[in-house]
């Protein structure tokens, strides 16, 4: 960022707080015997982020008028200090029936949602979610939020149920239809993610995250060549510092032209160098880089094969591919060595899936012994 434009920034800070301290100080003191005056002062400073005199004016009016109006704005000031046992008992109040209210206003059930999920009751949170995504469907806060949250615990129907219903109201709504994009991949839907991701990034979302995710999404449905275009925009919004971002760019490189293929390969291992060690996904993009040399360079295909042995022993392919490259370049030691590893591990359950496999190496390994043993150096 540039000297001037950070001047601006600052610039631009500075007069939004003096004008935010005029208005508070503009603000003439309420009269502490007239609750609405109290109210509409607690009100205001709550507004400007002054939750300590919002507090205290609202405590005030409560003592002077106890009544929902009151209530509803002492609920909401706990709520922004933080206190939420204290602006959950207040909404109980709220919302229990009385001789005078019998049917009261349900508005405080959203105010409760916020304040499990702040505390992380999460139980509690879809409860009183569930009662507001009822009560009022246009709540695009709680609707979100609730949809969220069913998609963390995989509950992915009733997600894509929740979001349709509000589009059914409000389809261009761009926030909600990224969770609905989101629950739609999720549940394995790539078409309909694709569709709504698209529609996103029509509306002006290029945000990496929704690039990274409409390339997934594409992957499903064999649209390579937009799935590259996407995490290659991707990579750029993040200047290359997103790992994940970065790897998933190299592995969809590995599958173009030898001369993308090798800047695949540079990001995969950028990659690895960037993130946290994580043996599924180190495996993945080591055995991938394997893969792709086999068909290329066999020694370089057996220093990554190694090295997703390293990260993620025993693994049968993994012994067979080694074994595999070491009988191309016709060594013949080392392919004795690394298929008799293959059928170390080799379970009955992948013999059955690798018929063809397991039956070459079996053979090969036959005529390997009965050769060593003409020679002298194994016996029977």
């Amino acid at each position: 960022m540039t000297t001037i434009c950070k001047i601006r920034i600052l610039a631009i800070m500075l007069v939004a707080f003096i004008a935010n301290s005029v208005q508070a100080q503009a603000y003439q003191q309420p009269d502490t015997t007239d609750w609405q005056q109290l109210i509409a002062a607690a009100k205001h400073y709550r507004e400007h982020n002054n939750t300590h005199k919002a507090i205290i004016y609202a405590q005030q009016a409560m003592a002077l008028h106890p009544c929902d109006t009151v209530r509803r704005e002492l609920a909401v000031c706990n709520f922004a200090r933080g206190n939420y046992n204290a602006c959950i008992d207040i909404c109980h109040q709220l919302l229990t029936p009385t001789e005078v209210n019998p049917e009261p206003d349900s508005s405080e059930v959203y105010l409760m949602a916020r304040c499990f999920e702040k505390m992380e009751w999460v139980d509690s949170m879809l409860v009183y979610q569930s009662i507001e995504a009822r009560r009022n469907i246009e709540n695009q806060a709680n609707t979100a939020s609730y949809a969220r949250s069913l998609i963390a615990i995989k509950m992915y129907s009733a997600a894509i149920t929740l979001l349709e219903n509000y589009c059914a109201v409000d389809s261009g709504n761009m926030f909600i239809n990224n969770v609905l994009a989101n629950a739609y991949y999720n549940a394995g839907k790539p078409t309909k993610a694709i569709n709504m991701y698209e529609k996103l990034v029509e509306a002006g979302d290029t945000r990496a995250n929704t690039l990274y995710y409409l390339a997934m999404a594409c992957l499903q449905r064999d649209k390579h060549d937009r799935a590259l275009e996407c995490l290659t925009l991707a990579n750029e919004k993040a200047n290359g510092t997103n790992a994940l971002t970065l790897a998933m760019l190299g592995l969809v490189q590995l599958d173009e032209v030898d001369s993308i293929a090798q800047v695949g390969e540079e990001n995969i291992i950028d990659a690895i160098d960037m993130m946290q060690p994580n043996p599924d996904l180190l495996y993945r993009l080591y055995s991938s880089l394997g893969d792709y040399y086999i068909t290329h360079n066999f020694k370089t295909a057996i220093k990554y094969f190694k090295q997703a042995d390293e990260v993620k022993p025993n693994q049968p392919i993994i012994y067979y591919q080694i074994g595999y490259c070491y009988y191309m370049i016709g060594d013949e030691n080392m392919e004795y060595k690394w298929w008799n590893k293959y059928i170390d591990q080799c379970g009955e359950q992948e013999a059955t899936n690798n018929t063809y496999v397991h039956f070459r190496v079996v053979e090969r390994l036959k005529r390997i012994k009965e050769k060593r043993f003409m020679e002298g150096k194994e016996s029977k």
